[in-house]
């Protein structure tokens, strides 16, 4: 993860099957209503300013997040050559999330449906104004992040049905000490 406001700092080693001649692109995209919205798009310069370390092969490039306002930012490294792509890298960096909201959420009751649909079933919240997944798992949280919602943590418990929910009424009501 990284904080909002920071830079990016992405590294690669270009494949050496790779024609010096290919021009290399860094574009940072967030999830948007429909599909992405780009926000920086960076032409490298891999013999001058972003040239490889000598010692390590990797190129860096940093990408700048000052303007990205939703959970993620999609990286997308491409090298072109004689206009079709050669060479291409995807990578996914989620944001460090703050507790304050100041804003107003829209979410629904969560579901796990047919997961070759989990994307297509994402993009479909979004059009419908969705911008916030209830979520209980890290994994599930990580998606709804990468996907541009923000998580409102929820876990189940079993409540009344819980095995030691009665021991554990009992003990509080003896002692009234929160901490159980």
């Amino acid at each position: 993860m990284v904080d909002r406001g920071a830079n990016i700092e992405l590294g690669f080693t270009p494949p050496q099957n790779v024609d010096r001649a290919a021009k290399w692109e860094v574009t940072a995209s967030e999830p948007a209503v429909a599909s992405q919205r780009i926000l920086e798009r960076i032409t490298l310069d891999l013999a001058g300013a972003h040239a490889a370390n000598p010692a390590s092969g990797r190129s860096v490039v940093s990408i700048p997040t000052k303007r990205m306002s939703r959970t993620s930012v999609h990286l997308r490294l491409t090298a072109r050559h004689d206009g079709r792509i050669v060479a291409e890298g995807r990578a996914v960096v989620l944001f460090t999330p703050t507790q304050t909201w100041e804003d107003f959420e829209v979410h629904c009751w969560g579901g796990n449906g047919l997961p070759y649909l989990a994307d297509f079933e994402l993009r479909l919240g979004r059009l419908l104004g969705l911008t916030c997944a209830q979520t209980g798992a890290s994994w599930d949280m990580r998606e709804a992040m990468a996907n541009g919602f923000r998580n409102q943590c929820f876990f189940g418990v079993d409540g009344l049905n819980n095995p030691m929910y009665f021991w554990d009424q009992r003990a509080w009501n003896n002692s009234k000490d929160d901490s159980i």
